[in-house]
């Protein structure tokens, strides 16, 4: 099943220097420390970018990593970065590629992960003589980076390099270049090797494929001196990867204190504790039903002591600032609780809005109309950026819905002709009641809707249409009441999304059928895996259903793939699907 997308987009290389120039120009003379962090990403950017790029020039590869070296330099030693003016005027000499791939730093635009916690941990290990610091890319370059300068400031002999693994996301390939295994030959056999990355993953290959290439590259690397530097703890048997269980057993694994960095107290809500909070459940109405969520990907929330304000992880640097606006749009129309400030650690925070769950049960004609807005504000003030036609077809949307198609039901559909590109937005992707607000004084206000739409789940950009499926299929809205909120936003907006509606609501639940699917699986024997189970077989339910319904229309091709019938008809206990 896909439920996780390639944010990769190419941009303009000079784009990606420019803004770590900006970047570094608007640091105060005296910044140090966490003030740091949105240089740090930029540059770890840049260097990424490079990296990946076969035009890049030695001088630009070399000086892009010099880069993050100086300001990941700084920043763990908590000192301003040293002869700033003249990184400056070296970066703006730079000759980059036209273009470069540039991926979302997912860490540190959605998890909440703190670079010094890598830091943290390359002092908290056993003082080595020698170190081989190996950044998986895209995050890896500055992680690395971080590491590196840990070491050092220990007086510990240590470089870096990074690779970028690749292939099936559970069976990456690592390919060491001449020049990488030349470096490697300057480390002695009693040397450590450090491979830096978040994660692992569902599968781990990105780490395990790094750590076989070290050792089939060096006949002195014993698979006891790596060890992977992680952002979270696994259970082998779980890994994905082949024989992933035994393959990460060869190899040491040291995972950071993951540690949420707040300016004040603050009491812990997310991983879905939100739920149980005895201010939220009295607010929210106890009893009411409580959804299942993946924890592990829900985003970091604190609740001040006082109760008043609500802050919530959303970015550090850029991708902050991305949030920041978002949210203030979304207030300023009164869809949003409204934001207060946000902190240089990457927290929003917002005033905490008094009042209850939407349910179902309470649909009426206002909440229609207000969807019907709510869509229309999207669809005119979020413009999805500009896609790359580059891009893996399978890391679509039409190709994640083929794909999850023929997982489930064995089927195939041509999606890209059923799922039509009108009004291409940066969509909510989070319709349901729970994420709806009933204030005190009866307004119902959108929650999370500033930085859902842009994370690493599917759809990203896409038709604005998504997201009136969405809320089709979350509220279970009758024929007639989707027609009157599709009236609505059609009214509203000039655009007409009935026709397309149909693929939509399919490709939403195909979505869904796979996010719930995976997500009981990774939570598998904790109490969120039954009500994961049980949104599974929701889903895909209405999924099947909506084949069912699309078969009808001849202008829509949708077929049994070949052999495949006995398989289908055992999947759905019997019953011929289409």
């Amino acid at each position: 099943m896909y439920v996780f997308r390639d944010g990769r987009r190419r941009v303009s290389g000079r784009e990606l220097l420019h803004a770590l120039i900006a970047e570094l120009r608007q640091l105060p003379a005296n910044a140090a420390g966490d003030h740091l962090i949105p240089a740090l990403i930029r540059a770890g950017e840049l260097e990424s970018g490079t990296a990946d790029s076969p035009e890049a020039s030695a001088e630009c590869l070399t000086k892009t990593a010099s880069a993050t070296d100086a300001v990941a330099r700084a920043f763990v030693r908590r000192h301003p970065l040293a002869n700033r003016e003249q990184l400056i005027a070296t970066l703006a000499a730079l000759e980059v590629p036209a273009t470069l791939w540039n991926s979302p730093l997912e860490g540190f635009a959605y998890y909440g992960l703190h670079p010094r916690s890598y830091a943290d941990l390359a002092d908290a290990l056993p003082a080595p003589g020698q170190v081989a610091v190996i950044g998986i890319r895209s995050i890896g370059c500055t992680l690395s980076a971080v590491v590196l300068a840990a070491l050092r400031a220990r007086e510990v002999f240590a470089e870096r390099i990074s690779v970028r693994p690749a292939g099936h996301p559970f069976d990456r390939k690592t390919q060491l270049s001449p020049e990488q295994r030349q470096w490697l030959t300057k480390f002695q056999s009693s040397s450590q090797y450090f491979i830096c990355d978040e994660g692992p993953g569902l599968s781990g290959s990105s780490f395990l494929s790094t750590a076989e290439a070290l050792v089939e590259a060096g006949a002195d690397i014993d698979a006891a001196g790596i060890h992977f530097l992680c952002s979270r703890s696994v259970e082998p048997e779980l890994l994905r990867a082949r024989d992933g269980a035994r393959r990460w057993g060869r190899f040491g694994a040291r995972v950071i204190s993951f540690l949420h960095h707040l300016e004040e107290p603050g009491q812990w809500i997310g991983g879905g504790d939100w739920r149980s909070h005895p201010l939220i459940v009295n607010g929210h109405g106890r009893g009411a039903h409580q959804p299942a969520v993946w924890t592990h990907m829900e985003r970091a929330k604190f609740l001040s002591r006082d109760g008043r304000r609500l802050y919530k992880f959303e970015g550090f640097g850029h991708y902050g600032e991305a949030s920041q606006h978002n949210g203030e749009l979304l207030a300023e129309h009164k869809f949003a609780p409204r934001p207060l400030r946000r902190s240089h650690n990457g927290f929003a925070c917002y005033e905490f809005v008094k009042g209850r769950h939407a349910s179902a049960t309470e649909l009426s004609e206002s909440w229609l109309r207000r969807f019907a807005e709510y869509c229309d504000l999207r669809q005119k003030n979020f413009p999805a950026p500009h896609v790359d036609g580059n891009v893996d077809p399978e890391m679509t949307v039409p190709g994640m819905c083929a794909a999850n198609l023929r997982e489930a039901f064995s089927c195939e559909a041509d999606f890209f002709s059923l799922l039509s590109l009108e009004r291409p937005v940066l969509s909510d992707g989070r319709m349901m009641p729970h994420e709806w607000l009933i204030t005190d004084s009866g307004s119902l206000v959108k929650v999370d809707g500033a930085s859902h739409g842009d994370d690493h789940f599917f759809p990203g950009p896409c038709d604005i249409a998504w997201d009136l499926a969405g809320l089709t299929v979350e509220w279970g809205l009758s024929p007639h009441a989707t027609d009157f909120m599709c009236n609505e936003y059609r009214r509203l907006s000039g655009d007409s999304p009935a026709a397309r509606l149909p693929g939509y609501i399919l490709a939403y639940s195909l979505f869904r059928t796979g996010y719930c699917q995976m997500a009981a699986e990774a939570l598998a024997g904790t109490p969120e895996a039954p009500g994961l189970e049980a949104a599974h077989a929701s889903y895909r339910e209405l999924a099947a259903r909506q084949i069912n319904a699309l078969k009808q229309f001849a202008r829509h091709s949708i077929s049994i793939a070949r052999g495949s019938r006995a398989r289908q008809e055992k999947a759905t206990g019997g019953s011929p699907l289409l």
